[in-house]
């Protein structure tokens, strides 16, 4: 093949490749544009400022009709950090070289589309019609951990949905999962279920229907699994109303919640109670009931401010005194009085009668205790009935309104 040269411009028409045979390789010029055929066909096209490969009318800067092939990355320009990066059998999509998405065909099943593979804090958030970040479809927290369905954008739960949730029935109960782990479902039936390492199958909707048992106003107990209800124990709204005897064992604090200032009716409220000595021994002091004052709602002394109150008590005591001739009673009345902003401003007053058993009001700290010994002259023990009946006024003073009354 032979050139001729020339310098400076030509005009020249479409040149032709001498050595092909059929004449169809060549370079096609035409109004802005060029053309590289190569058997007839263009595969290169420069058209204006717009190339094409594969395509005679391209529609962008680079336009390619059919394969494009890279060997690693595909980079922004000025921006080399932000990029696609291909490996074998691997694609890394990063946005400031932080991964956002990768995808990998591992040699072994299962392979892997992994968002935020580089553990940042980047959130997954798609989007539903016209929402936007702060109300997405779906949200992935990665600070926190969470996940956000329909319009949670800040998701307060490892799982957080704004709406209804459904589970699409089991055709039979699931098998039993690992030690830490339990099912959520429901069956044919209807029922919500759980069952977890520890617990079978355990019907949670069962005790939802269940009915009440016993007349209008009476308070429900559970009866071998079911409700039932007595006319001898019944609440009407306000008060709770309880025929027969009553036991209870442990602490017990009263309160009067409808008292207030100026509200005298309610100032004050009573305990009584029977307590059976089945046997004591003589000249020694046993306890039958103390009490004390709370600051209502906690466990704190009334000591940061006065306190202005009285309990009044009556203790009757009936029985046996081994060793002394006949049957013992003695009766004891009298008051505690608080009168200031500490334990020791509490005074006691007390009248007695009867002589074969002693009686005491002993106090130690805020603790009022009622107490007996049967240290009459040759006495051996005491069996017997104590009676008490103890009246305590809520009182004045700056806390005087919030203080509830400990019996023990």
């Amino acid at each position: 093949m032979s050139y001729k040269y020339s310098k400076g411009s030509t005009v020249q028409g479409d040149i032709k490749a001498a050595d092909d045979v059929q004449r169809d390789t060549k370079i096609d010029f035409e109004e802005d544009y060029i053309a590289l055929h190569a058997s007839g066909s263009a595969v290169l096209v420069v058209s204006g400022s717009k190339v094409g490969i594969g395509t005679t009318t391209p529609d962008y800067e680079l336009d390619v009709a059919g394969n494009i092939g890279v060997d690693q990355y595909i980079r922004h320009n000025d921006n080399s950090n932000t990029h696609i990066n291909f490996t074998v059998d691997k694609i890394n999509l990063k946005a400031g070289n932080k991964s956002m998405v990768t995808m990998e065909e591992k040699g072994t099943a299962p392979h892997e589309v992994t968002i935020n593979d580089g553990s940042n804090n980047i959130d997954f958030v798609i989007k539903g019609n016209g929402s936007n970040a702060g109300n997405p479809l779906l949200k992935c927290d990665a600070s926190a951990g969470r996940v956000g369905i329909n319009g949670v954008g800040s998701p307060i739960a490892e799982l957080d949905v704004a709406g209804k949730i459904a589970i699409t029935a089991e055709s039979s109960t699931p098998s039993q999962p690992s030690d830490g782990q339990g099912y959520l479902y429901t069956k044919s039936d209807g029922k919500i279920y759980w069952r977890s390492y520890d617990v079978s199958e355990t019907d949670l909707t069962s005790g939802g229907a269940a009915s009440a048992g016993g007349p209008d106003g009476a308070v429900q107990i559970n009866d071998g699994g079911s409700l039932t209800g007595s006319a001898g124990f019944t609440f009407d709204g306000e008060e709770v109303y309880a025929s027969g005897s009553v036991r209870i064992d442990g602490d017990q604090k009263f309160n009067d919640p409808g008292y207030s200032s100026g509200y005298q009716a309610n100032r004050s409220f009573t305990f009584k109670r029977h307590y059976n000595i089945s046997a004591i021994s003589a000249n020694s002091w046993t306890n039958v009931v103390s009490w004390r004052p709370y600051v209502e709602g906690t466990t704190n002394d009334p000591n940061s401010s006065t306190l202005w109150a009285a309990v009044s008590f009556k203790m009757e005591i009936s029985g046996h005194t081994n060793g002394v001739s006949g049957n013992g009673y003695r009766s004891r009345v009298g008051y505690v009085s608080y009168e200031g902003s500490s334990a020791a401003d509490a005074g006691a007053s007390d009248t007695t009668l009867g002589s074969p058993i002693s009686t005491d009001v002993n106090r130690s700290g805020w603790v009022t205790t009622l107490r007996i010994n049967p240290n009459q002259a040759s006495a051996t023990g005491f069996s017997g009935i104590v009676y008490v009946e103890i009246h305590f006024a809520r009182g004045a003073g700056s806390n005087g309104e919030s203080i509830v009354w400990s019996v023990t």
